[in-house]
């Protein structure tokens, strides 16, 4: 059984109120796609590589 997450690759990070702006870009210069910030955070696309790459 696989959870959501891992069949579409689409995640959420939580971020502090007034920094969704900041995190998104971030986000993309780490090679996120899919960007959409939200209230206190951020719904982004990536693959295994780029999500290990933003955790680090």
């Amino acid at each position: 059984m696989m959870f959501k997450y891992q069949e579409t690759n689409r995640y959420f990070a939580q971020i502090s109120n007034g920094l969704e702006d900041i995190g998104a870009l971030e986000l993309e210069e780490l090679g996120a796609k899919e960007i959409h910030p939200a209230y206190r955070g951020i719904y982004f696309e990536a693959d295994k590589r780029t999500l290990y790459r933003i955790n680090y």
